[in-house]
């Protein structure tokens, strides 16, 4: 496989990442910021440099795509918890890339991180009940 064909593999990586979470945050009625996604998913497919996924609307606080819960309540029922942990699965995955690339940020990986963390944290109180 050729550079070429490996920088186009990869764009189509990014590109199914984002799409696959916007849609998740569209089912949860979180419009606007799946929106944000889409919009970055088709920049980075028309070739645009992956430093377009370095932003507040992305990885910044309140608003923010990866500020965005599925859990509401005191018991959000299970489909919200299987979607917040698909959900945090897949900002995982795209910090990886980011940072296979050589271009995530120190937010970033605290995002990565902080999804970790409820993930074993989930893990645990599973485990204790």
């Amino acid at each position: 496989m050729s550079a070429y064909e490996k920088r186009i593999n990869r764009r189509s990586d990014y590109v199914s990442l984002l799409s696959r979470m916007a849609q998740l945050l569209a089912e949860n009625g979180d419009y606007h910021q799946a929106g944000i996604l889409r919009d970055l998913a088709a920049r980075i497919a028309n070739g645009q440099s992956l430093s377009v996924l370095d932003t507040n609307d992305v990885w910044g606080g309140a608003g923010s795509v990866v500020d965005c819960s599925f859990l509401h309540g005191a018991n959000p029922p299970d489909e919200a918890i299987a979607n917040q942990h698909r959900f945090g699965e897949l900002v995982v995955q795209l910090v990886d890339l980011l940072e296979q690339d050589g271009v995530a940020t120190d937010v970033m990986r605290s995002r990565r991180k902080s999804y970790l963390l409820w993930k074993a944290q989930r893990q645990q109180k599973t485990a204790g009940t």
